[in-house]
């Protein structure tokens, strides 16, 4: 898959041996325009450092085609009946290709999986964001996890075997994968380079009004699970 290898480099910055012309990128094209106003120009690929001057794809560039084929970049879905894992599922999705497309894909799910108002849109597409973002692309067999439970949405992001929650939250993390992160700030789907947990937390505790975090943070088998509670409507 790599063209060559450079230790000194992102995971996302590496360029491959595959070219821009060998993948279609509508959904990207499709989302520029719709966020920026601007068409997305085969120049735009080397911009962006989706691509070299020579055409070839970094990672970042095949994790942004529709029919990317590298495996593990999933989002995986499902909705729990109860609050933990061992209830039945009542629905269970798992999404691939675009990095975009997963983001949307995921968010339709969590859309027809919860109740009105219960929670931020905002803050769990943010949270969504930044997880596909800043997720560990390297390692097979490690995906992002989206669980909705009946009392709260945790969501999983792999890769930080060396972060505890306090890192996160001070901000001290570095960005992993700059030119997805960067791409991602550019389409408006995130707003910085790191997590955005402060963000995340003002925008869920707004939901509840009582002066409360209603936003958890752990450290769990090298994943990071960002644990947002269900508000409490009265109907």
């Amino acid at each position: 898959m790599k063209k060559q290898l450079d230790v000194n480099k992102n995971y996302d910055e590496v360029v491959t041996n595959m070219k821009v012309d060998d993948f279609c990128f509508g959904t990207l094209k499709k989302e520029y325009q719709k966020q920026t106003g601007n068409t997305f120009t085969k120049d735009d690929f080397v911009l962006f450092n989706l691509a070299n001057a020579d055409g070839y794809l970094t990672n970042a560039g095949v994790l942004f085609a529709d029919n990317n084929p590298i495996r593990q970049n999933r989002v995986f879905c499902t909705r729990w009946n109860g609050i933990g894992k061992t209830n039945e599922m009542l629905d269970d999705k798992e999404y691939y290709g675009s990095l975009i497309q997963q983001l949307k894909l995921a968010f339709e799910f969590y859309k027809a999986n919860t109740d009105n108002n219960c929670y931020s849109d905002t803050a769990i597409k943010t949270t969504l964001a930044n997880a596909i973002a800043h997720r560990d692309y390297k390692n097979p067999g490690v995906e992002v996890c989206f669980n909705i439970y009946d009392d709260r949405i945790d969501i999983s992001t792999p890769g930080f075997e060396d972060y505890q929650p306090n890192n996160v939250i001070n901000k001290k993390i570095e960005c992993r994968n700059p030119i997805i992160a960067n791409l991602f700030i550019k389409l408006g789907y995130i707003d910085k380079t790191d997590m955005e947990i402060e963000k995340i937390s003002i925008e869920t505790n707004k939901m509840f009004n009582d002066n409360h975090n209603h936003v958890s943070l752990f450290n769990r088998n090298a994943y990071l699970i960002v644990s947002i509670e269900k508000a409490k409507i009265d109907y």
